[in-house]
């Protein structure tokens, strides 16, 4: 396991992107796979088809955030929330 205390900025940044990125493809495969199973058993029902429809627009926008397409926050967000709370410059 790689301290995080031994990286630099950019390499921190880099391993939250993958991180984000791996935890978009995980949330894909399982909504894939969820979806299949409850089409598959509730295929007609338009309540299934209301619910597939608003998880997946959480899907895009996860995706859109982890591939950086859109964002809450500034790249500084976190920095300075710690710096207030510490009252002081990191």
């Amino acid at each position: 396991m790689i301290k995080e205390s031994n990286l630099k900025d950019d390499e921190l940044e880099a391993m939250l992107y993958a991180k984000r990125i791996k935890e978009f493809y995980e949330f894909l495969i399982g909504y894939l796979s969820c979806a299949a199973v409850f089409l598959m058993a509730f295929h007609g029902h338009p309540l299934i088809y209301i619910v597939l429809g608003f998880v997946g627009v959480g899907l895009i926008i996860q995706g859109l955030i982890a591939f950086e397409v859109i964002g809450f926050f500034g790249p500084n967000w976190e920095k300075k929330l710690i710096e207030k709370k510490l009252g002081r410059k990191l």
